[in-house]
């Protein structure tokens, strides 16, 4: 979803900025190169941020549930020993 909205901002600003240009601008570049700019190079962005997010998000994750197990492990290790030295 993050990757959703900052793509949607980056076409938007893209898009302000392309019709803000001068008219050389267009006399310039072709048109097929602005629609390039337009869908390409941003859903390149698109991919990378959305492969980011989600394995930022696993990654989280991963280590929260390690901590808590490990938690539990050395806890329950001591009280079982605590079983049998009593």
């Amino acid at each position: 979803m993050p990757a959703e909205r900052q793509t949607r901002a980056i076409r938007k600003n893209l898009f302000r900025s392309i019709l803000r240009k001068e008219i050389v601008f267009f006399d310039t570049h072709k048109t097929g190169e602005l629609n390039t700019k337009l869908t390409d190079d941003i859903d390149k962005i698109h991919d990378g941020i959305g492969d980011k997010v989600g394995s930022a998000a696993q990654l989280l994750s991963a280590c929260v549930t390690g901590l808590i197990l490990g938690k539990f492990i050395y806890e329950s290790k001591h009280i079982i020993s605590n079983l049998f030295i009593i």
